[in-house]
């Protein structure tokens, strides 16, 4: 595993494979089984995932790729999701959204088209069923002190 730092601000165009990076389809899915996804992404290990210490990385756990909003499809229980804002860093303009049966945090989005990172899904990949956690790429990411 390696790592590398980065600022808020750059963290979804740093992370974004070029034009020619081959994309492969995983399945995702909440604890319960709730809520089941497909999101196209560059095969793992190979491509970069965001490990940020900010409060609600760290208390979720989250490992994030962030994909097109068009690369991230619902097959079960979009309807069933929660959202959660908060009001720190990013001031309620990213939503974060979970299984209200299981509590699993699937993805975060930008609530507002103008914000940061809007038309991506920062999506969990502790939710991907092929996902060899110990194989990941990670860029630590100081979300505290933005």
């Amino acid at each position: 595993m390696s790592s590398t730092e980065s600022t808020g601000n750059t963290i979804v165009a740093s992370t974004q494979p070029t034009a020619s990076t081959p994309l492969t389809t995983h399945a995702g899915s909440c604890h319960c089984g709730t809520v089941t996804f497909t999101v196209r992404s560059p095969a793992f290990p190979g491509q970069v995932v965001v490990s940020c210490n900010c409060s609600i990385c760290s208390t979720h756990g989250y490992l994030l790729i962030y994909r097109p909003h068009e690369d991230f499809v619902f097959t079960a229980g979009e309807d069933r999701l929660r959202v959660y804002s908060f009001p720190g860093v990013h001031k309620g303009k990213i939503g974060h959204w979970f299984c209200p049966e299981c509590g699993t945090s699937v993805y975060a989005a930008s609530t507002d088209p103008g914000y940061h990172g809007a038309g991506f899904k920062a999506v969990n990949v502790r939710t991907l069923k092929d996902v060899d956690l110990r194989s990941l790429e990670l860029k630590l990411v100081d979300g505290r002190s933005l």
